[in-house]
């Protein structure tokens, strides 16, 4: 099992949900977050978040998925990210899930 978190411009949410439709993610959850850059740090935070005054609406997503789904989920935001502008990509997590309970396991 597999979490997998995706961050990415709001206005691009439409092509971001497509990825996990067309890998057969039955179910996932997303939310709205406002990004903000810090003004001090001295980070390369280039390409993340909005700044300060003027923030950048993003949009997470995220679910629990078996190892396959990950590995096609991950593709596809590669494979969006090369097809898009590229000063804004989708950032994309893939983090092990040790333990879980109270979902549906496979038979």
């Amino acid at each position: 099992m597999k979490l997998i978190v995706v961050l990415g411009r709001k206005a691009f949410k439409d092509e971001l949900s497509n990825v996990f439709k067309n890998t057969n993610v039955p179910i996932y959850s997303e939310m709205n977050i406002k990004g903000i850059k810090s003004e001090q740090t001295g980070a390369d935070m280039q390409n993340w978040f909005g700044g300060k005054v003027d923030p950048d609406f993003s949009v997470m997503l995220f679910a629990f998925v078996p190892q396959e789904a990950a590995a096609s989920i991950m593709h596809g935001i590669d494979k969006l990210n090369e097809s898009m502008d590229g000063d804004y990509p989708f950032h994309a997590f893939q983090l092990a899930v040790e333990q879980y309970t109270g979902i549906s396991r496979p038979s």
